[in-house]
């Protein structure tokens, strides 16, 4: 270093400089010439020192200092600092930073007083703008980031105590876990803390995080600094806060087109955590008059209203009862749903329903005796068991616009799990309709709630009233009872790609079998062949219905085409419908082999009334 005094002063013990300059040479200096004054008096027991245009590598500086016997105080600001200029600072220093990306602009300025050789005051502000960073897995980002840190401590009985805010002004930050845009609420963040003499342990209480208009915390807390450092404790408390501009502000940038980014809300969320050592050791949600509605596609999946109720969680042994309760919903936005309550108790990776609870469903209801759910590593398994009380077929025709049925839907649901994104019946399923019984068992949903849903089963049908599905679908007439199969069923978005279905009359049904002159109609069209348009050209149309034996029909379904059959085979087709008396009727299949969109196609004309078009 070198110092010349063009204008100064010397007095005794006193020693002044007006105009003075300082050169200095280092690696962290880019031009080593600053202006500098100072004042010296009594021996060097009173000082004054102000150092101006200090350049250096990665910012421009000025200092000041002051001492009056043993108390002092110093000070410094730095202006035009980039991370450019920094990383090239650090590198000279041996100390190159790597793993993130990182880029700011900024004006810091520190003060710090004290008496000896004891600091006793800490002061600091930090003025940044255009922050920009990544890590090295891109899972945590911010862009164009603009704010003001600052804050100040004293030295008192052993520790160091202080407060500190930090202000978001504007920019994005996203994590994995939400999304902050400060331009469009700014976030504010303060804090009390207490540091010891030691530097091992970080206490702050009355700390705050607010976003008006979005989310308010208040929180305190212990961290170890040492040792590796590591939390001891942290508490936090929300203020209540509107679920909808909590959603909307922080969670829907980042759930994207998923199930749940996909959800309309309303009402308000309290919450308390408290955080240990080893992680999360208790929370408390209370929500408010929430509305939770999907409104994803077509048509919403699901809708719950008037949302309320408390989840108490611990970590260890859930201690306190939860309960949710809500007012109504629907499925589908066709399928009413009534209110509910399930009451609950959550404890480490586990939830378990402590009574059984009815959920209304049009005019039955679904009963559920024990539901449990079980997460973690990534995932989440969930069982639960119950029965559906009858509900008319009339009613849930109409939700869905189908034909008007009658009779009722009722069935067992023994054992439903969800692991892996798989949805398991397991046991078998029952069905009360048309006045028999279908059966469902090896019942697999795949990814339910993503783009492309799959479903498989296994279905029986048993003693299904012919008189009653007929009259339903408009096919034309028959009386008598089917049973079936489908063996292998497989949709994929709700669409069939696969089966092995058979239907056809019980072995031993001592039912009345008639088949009217549509049916027949309808059933020859099915088989590509046979009496169709032969009775209104023959005696045979003076008859309105006619006997038969036995009836069927069978559908192997595989890349889009349904190969054909019926209950036995005759020369070079199969029979649909053996007739039985006079005048016999028998209705016999030639096609082997049909398109399963053309199939579909001819059933819909059937059922709407219209004569199907042969090709």
């Amino acid at each position: 270093m070198h110092l010349e005094c063009a204008s100064g002063r010397v007095d005794g013990r006193d020693l002044s400089c007006r105009e003075g300059r300082l050169e200095a040479r280092h690696p962290l200096l880019e031009e080593g010439d600053a202006n500098i004054t100072f004042n010296i008096k009594n021996n060097f027991q009173s000082i004054d020192l102000i150092v101006n245009n200090l350049k250096t590598s990665f910012a421009k500086l000025t200092l000041a200092g002051r001492r009056e016997g043993a108390d002092w105080h110093i000070g410094a600001e730095a202006s035009g600092i980039t991370f450019d200029a920094a990383r090239r600072a650090f590198r000279m220093l041996g100390e190159p930073l790597s793993g993130v990306r990182l880029d700011f602009r900024a004006t810091a300025g520190i003060e710090l007083s004290g008496s000896g050789t004891l600091p006793r005051k800490l002061a600091w502000g930090l003025d940044f703008s255009d922050l920009a960073f990544a890590d090295a897995q891109e899972r945590h980002l911010g862009e164009g980031v603009a704010g003001r840190w600052k804050g100040s401590a004293h030295h008192r009985d052993g520790a160091w105590s202080g407060t500190q805010s930090l202000r978001l002004n504007r920019g994005a930050l996203l994590t994995p876990y939400l999304y902050l845009e400060p331009g469009a609420s700014p976030i504010g963040v303060e804090t009390r803390f207490r540091i010891d003499d030691a530097f091992e342990r970080l206490r702050f209480d009355q700390s705050s995080y607010r976003q008006e208009g979005v989310l308010a915390l208040h929180g305190s807390g212990d961290y170890h600094l040492t040792g590796g450092g590591g939390l001891v404790r942290l508490d936090l408390e929300s203020e209540p806060s509107s679920l909808a501009a909590l959603y909307q502000a922080c969670l829907a940038p980042i759930l994207g087109h998923t199930l749940l980014g996909e959800i309309d809300l309303g009402g308000s969320l309290q919450a308390s955590l408290r955080l240990g050592a080893r992680g999360p050791e208790a929370l408390r949600l209370t929500l408010d008059e929430i509305d939770l509605v999907h409104r994803g596609g077509a048509e919403g999946l699901f809708a719950l209203r008037g949302l309320e109720g408390v989840l108490n969680w611990d970590a260890a042994e859930a201690t306190r009862e939860s309960h949710i309760a809500w007012r109504g919903g629907h499925l589908f936005e066709r399928i009413d749903l009534g209110g509910g309550r399930l009451p609950l108790k959550l404890s480490g990776q586990h939830l378990r329903m402590t009574a059984p609870s009815s959920l209304p469903v049009l005019d039955g209801a679904l009963h559920l005796d024990s539901l449990e759910a079980e997460w973690g590593d990534g995932e989440a398994h969930a069982a639960l068991s119950g029965f559906l009380t009858p509900i008319s077929m009339e009613l849930l025709s109409r939700a869905f616009g189908w034909p008007p049925m009658s009779g009722q839907l009722s069935g067992m649901i023994p054992s439903v799990r969800y692991a892996d994104g798989l949805i398991t019946v397991n046991g078998t399923s029952l069905m009360r309709v048309f006045d028999g019984e279908i059966l469902i068992k090896d019942l697999v949903l795949e990814d339910l709630f993503r783009a492309l849903p799959a479903l498989s089963a296994e279905i029986t049908l048993k003693s299904i009233d012919l008189e009653a599905l007929t009259r339903t679908f408009s096919f034309g007439k028959i009386t008598g009872r089917l049973d079936g199969t489908i063996e292998g069923l497989r949709l994929e978005d709700w669409e069939p790609v696969a089966f092995d279905a058979r239907f056809a009359t019980p072995e031993g049904d001592d039912s009345r079998h008639r088949i009217s002159q549509r049916a027949v109609d309808n059933i020859s069209n099915l088989g590509g062949a046979g009496v169709s348009g032969a009775l209104s050209r023959s005696f045979l149309r003076f008859f309105e219905e006619f006997r038969y034996d036995r009836l069927g029909i069978r559908c192997r379904l595989k890349n889009g085409v349904c190969e054909m059959g019926g209950i036995e085979s005759k020369d070079r087709g199969y029979y649909l419908v053996k007739g039985s008396g006079l005048p016999r009727i028998d209705i016999m299949g030639f096609n082997r082999q049909t398109d399963w969109n053309l199939l579909i196609e001819k059933l819909k004309q059937m059922t709407q009334g219209e004569a199907p078009v042969i090709e």
